[in-house]
């Protein structure tokens, strides 16, 4: 859902002076962004020396501070750097290299400091004064106060709270500067490991003894306790048999100050003595527990302040879950690695329902803790608090994702890996350990920095960017200035998640450029995940920092859509007046027809019109900032619905777009209880769902005079859903009767509800209380797990109405008709008691803990889908792509178009149940495209394949009367036609049982409903191998007798098609005859065209043309012209041309790959003969069939059914690098199209050899027949 485009952006340290204690410029070592409470955003940059404050926007610094040599001696140099979140004071805390913390203060300066100036002891000038500077520094006359003009600075703390510390100290001028201060220096006697900020607390991880401790902050009043826990003390927290200590001993040893603790005292009177062995065992014994304490200690520290939990990463790889209770006792539990553990049987589990607990509270049994495995080990882990996951970096690259069920409980979901991802084992995928990794604020995007590169990924898996290329080496400039390329040493998102900051690192043994270690990555991100409504999942509507993409395809012809070079993408820009002080967008909305777009930033809102091209946003900027959307935006018509937050009350605002944005022109105004979280337009039903777990239904009326909201129910979910704000989509279905004859005020009773919580797709089924019948309780089903977002088609085409997409980050998954889904099967296998099946040591928390519903269908994708445009049978979407060229000092990020055909898919499923009613109705929809008939081909050919490549025989079965497998060829193949039974029903039609029979010939029955059914089978068999046909045919008919239905239907192009597999299977006299039946034909229709296509063909079967010549004799088409003046015959012939085919008299068996040769594909182009498919117009069709094949001299007849059609359709359906296969036919007459692949077809069904000779002018039936020299091309 994010992926970056465009180029990076080099931020540049400040320049400071050389008179401190390091140098001018030195490498950089950590970033800290602000928390989300400060407005705007800043982060710092940390240098072992220097304190760099940032602006997030514009990207620029506006403070530093230098420590000096003194400092720097007695505190250490710079390490890592916490900022104190949900604070009125800004507040960072600095980690030394010496144990200290250091707290720093950062404040608004005064006007006099700002502007002073200390000249240089050698100037003789006189320095400007403070009221000269103030006046060169003033915002001009076009500059709004408080703006991103360059060198303001303001800082406001906690937006919500109405708090503005530093803005009251500058007096809230716009033009403030700031400082950061030193408030107090922290020593660690026991030795600093890491440090963590929170709201009340410091937490500081000791080192020796190793412990947790959490201090309340120097200037808090709020009189926080203060707390130790030695982690030998929790007998949670793994550090093996020999450091544990006794429950007796914990409480004593939490209480004691750090650096006095005993064990410290064992490991200083760990002495040898000689007096006996004895003695130096147990002196040994104690020097190995002091040792083992300080190598298991917390190295990393995170958390998450919406889930009130800690993530702790110790010195040994474990990781582990952990929070602190309101006794001041932390309770936890190991994640990663943890040790091995029995299961326990069902009896004990049902007897022991305080186990989990008392496991938290440490309250278990010691065990002997095996090592983790080197490349396993933890080196980092981020808080996924909106979905509820937790990511382990790992040293040999990897990250392990985590979904937390309790506070305390979390189970493995799934791995992130390169190597897998890509399908690659190549060595350029070497990525090292991971050193940082940040979750979006949406909870939808994982950033992951590695020693030698980066990558982003979806919440659920999908690979969505990447700097690691196989030729990122060889391809680069010398001068290559983008340095992350190569590794990280940190990073996170910026506001919106439209920009990755990261700060590239240096390898082993080097040293990196200060100027280039600083980058900002811009991103690109689906609307959907600011808003998940119908109309943002209905088109693809894209999201950069200060623009707006939709794609466009939909609304053009079927070839426009397929077609990776058209360029559909309509790029809107937000209007910079609106974007200045709102940055950043964090909604986007779309109309229905996706002409009508509104956004929403920080305040306010403004909308667009894409048939004016005219943004309209408030005049008034106190209106603008009055109040803030929360909860979405949604488009009714011309009338745009507002969920707001203004002040402390909530409400659903509704504004025209014929008017303009103003509090004056308000249509209607509806108060609700709690702060909008969601909301979903259903046709005229208005959906909201709010923070205090209520459901609402307002029924949106219309009067002459007024538009207004009119509540028609709401329900309260408590108990059904725990984190209201955890809830990202919402979305109903209302049952057909209900729809047609319902009161609109009932249709909560009867609605099935859908819900996307932590990437459970959740249906909640409507039933009537047993105890009153006027309530509605609820039955919830789980349909899907880790859905990153889902479509819902309620008005579906067809056989896909009331049907749900799903897109789980490996592919799409589709519930066909969502009313009437069973009740939940077990997916993936049922849960099994440990004492009747698994390992010994299976841990039990990893068996799922509900039941999912099987998909209907579920299709894999290569990239990553946007929108679903059902009316056209396709999937949109994106593929990011990385380019370095040697000519250009830095990397371009890109992200090519690709579409997916799904119709293919959805039929085979239809026709693998015995559904043929449904299949045909389906596809019936979709018979005016373009390319029906290539999906009909790609259907034939996949069921062709798969059966082929299964061992399905069906040569190996036979009927009563001896003849080729039961497969129903005498019924339903297309060499005979389909019977009725009366009823207007084709015994086809009728055809449901599939059970014990292959699904080709059912397929072929599908078929013969189309018209297509004898082009698509034609078109097919000259894609596979040869080896297949008897398979093929076997179950639609011979093809001699597919080719005189072909005739008999006048469709001579189909009919020219299949004299490419006649000449594979007959002789050559058989072949010449039924080219002469064909050519008499097309010279009655007067299809010149296919023709002179004829008589190429025929040319190309004999070289020393006496199959030419008999051809033109069977057909009789050739007359003697009238004699011209000068006597001489208008039927006189060239000399023979040099031989360039040779003669085949008898069918040949070919090995036919699906691998198109290079070779071949540059001799057609060099003889003019490749086709043309950039477009599908009748003036390229007849252009196009010029290179249908080309011929060697040492190539069989049968060649010309193989070279062309070696591709495999299967292969071209998805994946944009396919967009330059050879063509694919079959798609109907003077047409071609791209589709996942280049798709030609073309009113011609023959090859033409390269350099054809001459042929005189010929007159047929009384006409001159043009020559076929005069093509172009010919």
């Amino acid at each position: 859902m994010y992926w970056p485009l465009n180029v990076a952006r080099r931020l540049l340290p400040p320049a400071l002076p050389s008179d401190g204690a390091g140098p001018s410029s030195e490498p950089a070592v950590h970033l800290c962004p602000s928390p989300p409470s400060f407005q705007p955003s800043y982060f710092i940059l940390l240098t072992p020396s220097c304190i760099h404050l940032y602006s997030v926007r514009p990207a620029q610094a506006v403070a530093s501070l230098r420590r000096t040599e003194r400092s720097l001696q007695e505190y250490g140099h710079n390490v890592r750097c916490h900022w104190r979140p949900g604070s009125v004071a800004a507040e960072i805390a600095v980690e030394t290299s010496s144990s200290y913390l250091l707290i720093y203060s950062i404040e608004a300066a005064s006007l006099q400091q700002t502007y002073s100036y200390a000249p240089p002891p050698s100037a003789n000038k006189a320095a400007p004064s403070s009221k000269a500077l103030k006046a060169a520094f003033a915002a001009s006359a076009g500059e709004i106060p408080g703006s991103w003009a360059a060198g303001q600075g303001e800082l406001r703390v906690g937006e919500a709270g109405g708090s503005d510390n530093a803005g009251r100290a500058a007096g809230r001028t716009g033009g403030a500067a700031l400082e950061i201060h030193l408030k107090l220096a922290l020593r660690v006697d026991a030795g600093l490991s890491c440090a963590l900020a929170i709201t009340s607390h410091l937490l500081i991880a000791t080192k020796s003894p190793p412990a947790v401790q959490a201090i309340p902050w120097p200037d808090d009043t709020s009189e926080q306790l203060q707390t130790t826990a030695v982690l030998a003390s929790l007998p949670w927290f793994h550090s093996g048999t020999e450091a544990s200590q006794r429950p007796d001993e914990t409480h004593e040893s939490a209480s004691e100050p750090l650096g006095e603790n005993k064990v410290e005292e064992a490991e200083m009177n760990a002495t040898p003595s000689k007096a006996n062995g004895n003695e130096m065992e147990a002196t040994a014994h104690a020097h190995q527990t002091a040792s083992t304490l300080r190598a298991t200690n917390i190295i990393s520290l995170h958390y998450s302040r919406a889930m009130h939990l800690c993530v702790w990463v110790a010195s040994d790889g474990r990781s582990y879950v952990a929070s602190l209770d309101d006794d001041a006792e932390w309770l936890g539990r190991c994640f990663h690695n943890p040790p091995p553990r029995r299961r326990r049987s069902r009896a004990h589990r049902e007897g022991s329902e305080g186990l989990d607990e008392s496991i938290d509270r440490g309250e278990a049994e010691e065990e002997t803790l095996p090592l983790v495995e080197g490349g396993k080990r933890a080196t980092v882990a981020a808080i996924n608090a909106k979905i509820g996951l937790i990511a382990a970096g790992q040293e040999d690259g990897t990250i392990e994702v985590f979904v937390l069920r309790t506070q305390h409980r979390a189970v493995p979901s799934h791995t992130l890996s390169l190597r897998v991802a890509l399908r690659s084992t190549a060595s350029y995928l070497t990525s090292g350990p991971v050193r940082a990794l940040q979750w979006t604020a949406d909870g939808l995007a994982l950033a992951v920095g590695w020693e030698k590169g980066w990558a982003v990924w979806s919440a659920w898996g999908k690979l969505m960017g990447h700097s690691f290329t196989d030729s990122h080496l060889t391809n680069r400039s010398k001068n290559f200035s983008d340095t992350f390329m190569d590794g990280l040493t940190d990073l996170f998102w910026g506001p919106g998640g439209t920009n990755l900051i990261v700060l590239a690192g240096a390898a082993k043994g080097s040293r990196i450029d200060p100027h280039r270690q600083l980058f900002s990555i811009p991103f690109a991100k689906s609307a959907v995940a600011g808003q998940h409504s119908p109309d943002n999942t209905r088109f693809a509507f894209i999201q950069l920092d200060d623009s707006l993409l939709v794609y466009r395809g939909s609304e053009q012809p079927d070839m426009s859509i397929i077609n990776p070079e058209s360029d559909v993408w309509h790029h809107i820009k937000v209007p910079q007046d609106y974007f200045a002080r709102n940055w950043p967008i964090r909604y986007a909305s779309i109309s229905t027809d996706g002409r009508l777009i509104a956004v929403a930033g920080r305040r306010g809102l403004a909308h667009y019109s894409a048939i004016s091209g005219r943004w309209k946003i408030f005049s008034s900027t106190d209106e603008e900032e009055a109040f803030q959307v929360r909860g979405g935006l949604q488009w009714y018509e011309h009338v745009l619905i507002a969920a707001c937050q203004s002040g402390d009350a909530a409400q659903l605002r509704l504004y025209s777009r014929d008017t303009d944005l103003s509090n004056a022109n308000l249509l209607h105004i509806e108060n609700v209880s709690a702060p909008v979280i969601l909301t979903s337009l259903f046709e005229d039903s208005l959906l909201v769902y709010t923070s205090d777990n209520t459901f609402y239904h307002f029924l949106i009326v219309i009067t002459r005079d007024s538009i207004n909201l009119s509540l028609c129910g709401s329900i309260t979910f408590e108990g059904v859903v725990g984190e209201p704000e955890r809830v990202r989509g919402m979305s109903w279905m209302i049952p057909k009767g209900q729809q047609r004859f319902g009161d609109p005020m009932d249709d909560l009773t009867v609605a099935t509800i859908i819900f996307l919580v932590d990437g459970k797709l959740v249906l909640l089924r409507p039933r009537k209380a047993e105890d009153n019948e006027a309530e509605v309780a609820y039955d919830m089903q789980i349909l899907g797990d880790r859905i990153e977002y889902y479509w819902t088609h309620l008005q579906g085409i067809g056989t896909l109405e009331n049907s749900l997409w799903g897109y789980d980050g490996t592919g799409i998954k589709l519930w066909l008709d969502a009313l009437t889904i069973e009740q939940a099967r077990p997916h993936n296998g049922s849960i099994v008691d440990s004492d009747e099946a698994g390992s010994e040591y299976e841990y039990e928390d990893e068996a799922p803990e509900y039941k999912t519903i099987e998909e209907s269908l579920s299709m894999p994708l290569d990239f990553y889908p946007l929108c679903i445009v059902l009316e056209k049978g396709i999937i949109i979407g994106v593929e990011p792509e990385v380019s370095l060229r040697r000519n250009l000092e830095f990397a371009i990020f890109r992200s090519a178009t690709t579409t997916h055909l799904f119709l293919h898919q959805l039929l085979r499923y239809y026709l693998e149940h015995g559904r043929m009613r449904e299949a045909v109705t389906c596809a019936s929809f979709y018979q005016s495209l373009v390319y029906f008939p290539h999906a009909l081909e790609v259907l034939l050919h996949a069921v062709l394949e798969d059966e082929a490549e299964g061992d399905v025989n069906v040569m190996t079965h036979s009927n009563s009367n001896g003849s080729i497998a039961d497969t129903g060829i005498g019924d339903t193949s297309m060499a005979e036609p389909a019977i009725g039974d009366g009823n207007g029903v084709t015994r086809r039609q009728s055809l449901d049982d599939v059970s014990g029979r292959p699904l080709l010939p059912i397929v072929v029955d599908f078929l013969d409903h189309f018209d297509e059914s004898l082009s698509v089978v034609v078109a097919c068999a000259r894609k596979t191998e040869v080896e297949r046909w008897p398979y093929l045919f076997g179950a639609v008919g011979e093809p001699k007798v597919l080719f005189e239905k072909c005739l008999a239907a006048g469709s001579l192009q189909t009919a020219g098609s299949y004299l490419l597999v006649l000449q594979t299977v007959e002789s050559l006299e058989e072949s010449i005859a039924d080219t002469a039946r064909l050519l008499a034909l097309a010279a009655q229709r007067e299809e010149w065209v296919l023709c002179q296509d004829l008589l190429r063909y025929t040319r190309s079967m004999d070289e020393s043309g006496q199959a030419l010549q008999q051809v033109v004799k069977q057909a009789g088409i050739l007359q003697e012209l009238p004699d011209s003046p000068s006597g001489a015959s208008f039927r006189s012939y060239p000399p023979a041309p040099p031989p360039l085919m040779r003669t085949v008299s008898g069918s040949t068996t070919l090995d036919v790959t699906h691998e198109e040769e290079e070779g071949e594909e540059e001799e057609e182009v060099m003889n003019g003969q490749e086709a043309e498919t950039s477009g599908y117009s009748e003036d390229q069709s007849g252009q196009s069939l010029e290179g249908f094949a080309s011929h060697s001299a040492s190539s069989s007849s049968a060649n010309l059914s193989a070279d062309y059609f070696r591709a495999s359709p299967q292969r071209r359906l998805s994946g944009r690098s396919s967009f330059a296969s050879s063509p694919v036919g079959g798609a109907g007459a003077g047409g071609a199209s791209r589709l996942g692949g280049t798709y030609s077809t073309s009113d011609s069904p023959l090859a033409s050899p390269p350099l054809a000779p001459p042929v005189p002018q010929l007159t047929v039936n009384g006409r001159i027949m043009p020559s076929m020299a005069s093509r172009g091309g010919g």
